[in-house]
């Protein structure tokens, strides 16, 4: 750590080689795999190189070393329940564990996709709301039970039914088993593009004999179907998730690297036999574990360490888009941002490079859009658009205007922001939306700030009375922009009967709709246009997010929700060993 110290100094000069601000990252392309029946895949739920070898490798030197990887994580996962909400520690560690029925895999270096299936050979597209879905026979968890159609219902009646992410395949209604090796999914009539898939790359497979053996729901006994166990788990200091005694069921498609015979990089056991997860908070604490060497991975860089960790051989450094922070518009009449003048007053009051500079030292990206320019449906003509760009003439003017048109006095306005308390700059990004407001209005009790913790902040969004702004995060590893748009923007579908916004504008919601169905230009920018037009809710920056790790990395992988794909990444064990 005091090396780090040392070069904070010197900070100022290397964050311009650093940063990225502004700038754009890589253009995705897809790539179908071989023997798939199945539509282009939808959600970007693994992120990781595409890996295409099908010739077996050569002996590895060290096949009987430990090949243990230490990993340092922000929190206690709290829970190894198949079907849990986001958790920042958890994020990491279910994947070592649990396995999903698709796997739609983007390279972040090329943004190549391949759509590997995990646990399932291919499905069948019987009518617009019907699919066939047929699982591969041989599948094991690693208590030794066979995997059926049968374990897939029960794990999606479970995740409907029980999990707080219930929400991400409310598309998904009903289910049939057909047989012991296929299951007929119905679906609601408002899927789109890639949605069945993004159903399958959702839920944790696991059978119902070991769910239901376990003495407390899995929460603490985890059984999947990987080739990996829960080891040992101590409260509030380490877990260690280590190879299964057993064979892994699909060891032969590891063995051979045969995309195929059903290989998926986040699935290979040859690569690392133990990883032991440290929970560790505080981010000078993970710094000093990585330079001590009691960690291999530091999950949790500081920015300002970033010129360190790069200018020193002995680390590797990885940055990963984090999230997409918007500032969503309460466009209810309940609300002073009913009125769009108000709302394009505030929007023009705000500038992105300030975000970004305020929340991520200015290292990330600011936006032309509601979406990554990597992700499928970004159009490149939006390139350079003007995007609510800070003019404080043109915020006065909308700010007049409003004034007039509701009959109050900026003395009279008052506001309340929330926010989530869990994600770091979404604090700061209040902040400077706060800021942006009384210097707009003069006044400087117009605005509140409130911040509640993740699942708090998730129900008390669900409520247009109790809010007036929000900052919203948009997933930026997900392969669709129609993810995020969907989630967000289309009221059709969501349990509130309006979009999160709560415009109750259905014109937008055909607009999404229309996209869902037919992704081209002309839908796409209908959609962002009509949204920029009403300014009911401002994309302005995506952050960038780092891992940095010892000489002991070749290679870094992105896995589910951008958490470590520890199994997919390359490493050169002569460093350890």
């Amino acid at each position: 750590m005091k090396k780090i110290v040392a070069l904070i100094l010197s900070f100022v000069m290397v964050l311009s080689l650093a940063a990225c601000g502004g700038g754009s990252a890589a253009p995705a392309t897809t790539a179908a795999p071989a023997e798939t029946t199945a539509a282009p895949a939808g959600g970007d739920e693994t992120t990781a190189p595409a890996e295409e070898t099908t010739e077996a490798e050569t002996e590895d030197p060290y096949k009987d070393a430990p090949k243990e990887v230490v990993v340092g994580i922000v929190a206690d996962p709290g829970t190894f329940y198949p079907w849990p909400g986001f958790s920042q520690g958890g994020r990491h560690v279910w994947p070592m564990l649990y396995q999903t029925l698709l796997s739609d895999v983007r390279d972040p270096e090329t943004g190549d996709i391949t759509h590997y299936h995990a646990l399932m050979d291919h499905y069948d597209e019987i009518s617009p709301t019907e699919y066939e879905v047929h699982i591969y026979e041989n599948i094991y968890d690693t208590a030794g039970n066979h995997f059926t159609a049968n374990d897939v219902a029960f794990c999606w009646d479970q995740f409907k039914t029980n999990s707080p992410a219930a929400s991400n395949i409310s598309g998904l209604l009903e289910w049939e088993v057909i047989d012991d090796y296929t299951i007929k999914a119905i679906t609601s009539d408002t899927l789109g593009i890639g949605d069945f898939d993004e159903i399958l790359t959702t839920v944790n497979m696991v059978t119902q004999a070991a769910f239901e053996a376990s003495p407390d729901g899995m929460a603490t006994t985890p059984v999947g179907t990987t080739g990996y166990v829960l080891e040992s788990y101590v409260p509030g200091s380490n877990c260690v998730v280590t190879l299964n005694d057993k064979e892994y069921w699909n060891q032969a498609a590891n063995d051979s690297k045969d995309i195929d015979a059903g290989y998926i990089p986040t699935s290979d056991t040859n690569n690392v036999k133990t990883v032991r997860f440290e929970f560790i908070s505080d981010q000078n604490t993970m710094a000093i574990a990585l330079e001590n060497g009691d960690i291999d991975i530091n999950t949790n860089v500081a920015v300002i360490d970033i010129p360190f960790y790069s200018s020193d051989d002995n680390y590797t450094v990885h940055q990963y888009p984090d999230n997409i922070l918007s500032l969503a518009f309460n466009c209810s009449d309940v609300s002073p941002f009913h009125d769009v003048n108000l709302r394009k007053a505030l929007a023009y009051s705000i500038s992105a490079q300030d975000l970004l500079d305020a929340c991520y030292d200015g290292d990330g990206w600011t936006l032309n859009a509601f979406a990554m320019d990597y992700q499928m449906g970004y159009q490149k003509s939006w390139d350079g658009r003007k995007y609510f760009e800070k003019d404080p003439t043109a915020a006065k003017g909308y700010f007049d205007d409003y004034l007039k048109s509701s009959g109050t006095a900026a003395s009279d306005l008052k506001v309340d922001l929330i926010y989530s308390s869990q994600i770091a700059a979404m604090e700061k990004y209040a902040q400077v939306v706060q800021a942006a407001l009384i210097e707009l209005t003069g006044n400087k009790d117009c605005c509140t700030l409130t911040s509640y913790d993740s699942a708090t902040y998730g129900t008390i969004k669900q409520d247009k009375n109790n809010f007036d702004l929000f900052i919203d995060n948009g997933l930026s590893n997900k392969t669709y922009i129609l993810y995020n748009w969907h989630l967000v923007l289309d009221g059709y579908d969501r349990t509130t009967g309006d979009d999160a916004m709560f415009s109750g504008d259905t014109h937008l919601w055909d607009l999404v709709e229309d996209a869902m169905g037919d992704l081209s230009e002309e839908h796409c920018t209908a959609v962002q246009d009509y949204l920029d037009e009403n300014c009911y809710y401002v994309s302005y920056i995506c952050g960038a997010a780092y891992w940095a790790g010892s000489k002991l990395i070749d290679k870094y992988v992105l896995g589910a929700k951008n958490s470590v794909a520890i199994t997919a990444m390359h490493y050169d064990w002569s460093v350890k060993y």
